[in-house]
C-alpha cells in the first residue's frame, strides 16, 4: 500500500494472502490499498499473467499452488465451449489447418 504523502509503505503478494484478509485489519490499511491503486498506472495489455496466479495460487505453505489460467481453461472444456479453432470460424477467419497457421497469435518457439 501507499502512504499519504505517496510513499511505499509495503508490498503484498497476492500469493502470499489467499483467504487471509488480517493484513487488511492494521490501523489505515484499505486506505494505504486504495491509494495504491489509484494512483498505480495499470500495466499494457498483453496476453500474459503474473506467476502469481498461475503458479503459486492457494499455494499457503505448500510447494507448489495450482495454475488459475489452467482451471479456467479446464472450465470451459468442462462446460462444453468449442476450441479455438472453431471460434476462429464463428468469427468470420478460416481455421488453421495447421500449426503454422497460428503464428499470428502463438509464438514462433510453441509452435
Amino acid at each position: 500500500g501507499y502512504g499519504r504523502f505517496g510513499n511505499v509503505r509495503e508490498n503484498l503478494q497476492l500469493s502470499k494472502h489467499h483467504f487471509s484478509p488480517f493484513v487488511l485489519y492494521k490501523d489505515g490499511a484499505v486506505d494505504d490499498m486504495i491509494r495504491g491503486l489509484a494512483s498505480q498506472s495499470s500495466q499494457k495489455f498483453d496476453r500474459f499473467f503474473t506467476n502469481e496466479v498461475t503458479d503459486h495460487l492457494f499455494q499457503g505453505d505448500l510447494d507448489l499452488g495450482l495454475d488459475l489460467v489452467a482451471l479456467n481453461i479446464q472450465r470451459g472444456r468442462d462446460h462444453g465451449l468449442p476450441p479455438y479453432n472453431d471460434w476462429k470460424e464463428v468469427c468470420g477467419m478460416k481455421k488453421a489447418k495447421d500449426w503454422r497457421e497460428l503464428i499470428d497469435v502463438m509464438e514462433p518457439q510453441s509452435i
